[in-house]
């Protein structure tokens, strides 16, 4: 699975609201780094090892501190299993187990309808404002079911995934009621955090 877009300022957000308000962990400076710690190793001095001695201090970063890319998988890791079908998704979403606000990790085919007409670059591809963001609309779809899904306006590294299997991390948003495929209607979309192709 690759990362292939990561909206720094919405995952930022997912991590302080959904995982914790910072990244907080005690840190023995001779223990190997994972997550977090080898940030704070760059800006240690360093201890002269013979002597044993060994310091710990807190570290606490917020999230818009922390790479996108790697936030994205902290969050996916520490949230779900493994991603939701579509079709489990939106029987969530007819069951009104998602609301507005709601965090969701799915997969599916990624389809820009906008690319299939004009330049696969997404050169001209036509922008709208989404809860007072400036978006381009795609859609995740499992036939016969499909959501539509909402791009920050600087995510062009998604246009080269057109049709291809995805797996999508986003907020659950209000959009106008519409038929997912069959049975009856949602008003939930999903404004997109990070995606991954396989």
């Amino acid at each position: 699975m690759t990362l292939i877009h990561a909206d720094p300022k919405l995952i930022a957000s997912i991590g302080a609201t959904y995982v914790s308000s910072s990244i907080d962990e005690q840190q023995d400076v001779t223990s190997p780094p994972s997550f977090g710690k080898s940030i704070e190793r760059i800006n240690k001095p360093s201890y002269d090892n013979s002597s044993k001695r060994q310091a710990s201090s807190n570290l606490s970063i917020s999230w818009s501190e922390i790479l996108p890319e790697v936030a994205s998988e902290r969050i996916v890791k520490s949230l779900f299993k493994s991603p939701d079908d579509l079709k489990i998704f939106i029987q969530a979403c007819k069951d009104n187990k998602v609301i507005p606000g709601s965090l969701a990790y799915i997969n599916g085919f990624l389809r820009i309808n906008e690319l299939e007409k004009g330049d696969p670059s997404g050169a001209g591809i036509p922008h709208i404002v989404f809860h007072g963001e400036n978006c381009f609309v795609g859609e995740i779809h499992d036939e016969p079911y499909f959501l539509p899904i909402y791009f920050s306006e600087h995510a062009d590294s998604v246009f080269y995934s057109n049709k291809q299997m995805i797996k999508v991390l986003g907020v659950c948003k209000w959009v106008p009621w519409f038929k997912p495929g069959s049975g009856s209607p949602i008003g939930i979309g999903l404004r997109v955090a990070a995606v991954w192709i396989d």
